[in-house]
């Protein structure tokens, strides 16, 4: 039997917080009516595809208090937001946006490969379009003073 009384690992928190949105997310609030739009796109790291990570829209102002949309970058860092877990997209107007990820660092711990600027002190604000939106990041690890656009921003 394990004993309570070990250390809970930021990982472990980390994987508890997705599962626990991710069930949210499934679960739901019924029927929605908040407008949403599609919402996909392409995130660099260093100028090279960013894979594996999460990305999250906060909306903010007015329909801050509706839930996030969540997606995740696939090998070629493509993402699609879903909203619930039969609606894609985002809803309409500005967010806040939150892109993370966890990789071996070799000793046996995980460490975050995006810079704090980028989730949990992020700088990231997008607005999404009534129509379809195709946003893009480019993030930089060193020498930066905030995010980039991609081109087409």
């Amino acid at each position: 039997m394990r004993k309570l009384s070990q250390p809970i690992t930021y990982l472990s928190r980390y994987i508890a917080s997705v599962s626990l949105l991710g069930a949210a997310m499934m679960i739901g609030c019924g029927k929605s009516e908040v407008p949403l739009a599609h919402v996909e796109g392409t995130i660099l790291l260093d100028g090279q595809p960013l894979a594996n990570a999460i990305v999250e829209f906060q909306p903010e102002g007015p329909v801050g208090k509706v839930r996030p949309s969540i997606g995740e970058t696939g090998p070629d860092g493509k993402y699609k937001l879903r909203f619930s877990r039969d609606r894609w997209g985002a809803v309409v107007g500005n967010h806040k946006v939150l892109i993370t990820t966890f990789s071996p660092s070799g000793d046996g711990k995980f460490k975050e490969r995006v810079p704090a600027t980028y989730n949990s002190a992020t700088t990231l604000r997008r607005t999404v379009e009534r129509q379809s939106n195709w946003l893009d990041f480019d993030l930089q690890t060193q020498g930066s003073q905030g995010p980039t656009l991609a081109a087409g921003e």
